[in-house]
């Protein structure tokens, strides 16, 4: 996403790597509620009701049918620089 100078909006995990995700984290499921979790890399936003990656909060969608792997979505980066 860097490379492409894009800012990432969506994690999308296929089923193997959504088990293998958590599994990572010492959880042998894919929880859909808050847990109280040792690694800091993921968060629960209780405005979406999701799991976010890292603090930019970047959501995720896990056992996604349409993908084999990891995917992420994103948007261009705005250039605007401010002026003053």
């Amino acid at each position: 996403m860097r490379q492409q100078n894009m800012v990432p909006t969506l994690i999308r995990l296929g089923k193997e790597h959504s088990r293998l995700f958590w599994e990572e984290r010492g959880i042998d499921y894919i929880p859909n509620k808050p847990l109280k979790l040792i690694s800091g890399d993921v968060f629960w936003d209780k405005e979406q009701c999701c799991w976010c990656y890292t603090k930019r909060r970047i959501p995720m969608r896990f056992n996604d049918p349409q993908i084999i792997g990891i995917a992420a979505e994103g948007v261009p980066k705005s250039n605007k620089k401010s002026t003053r």
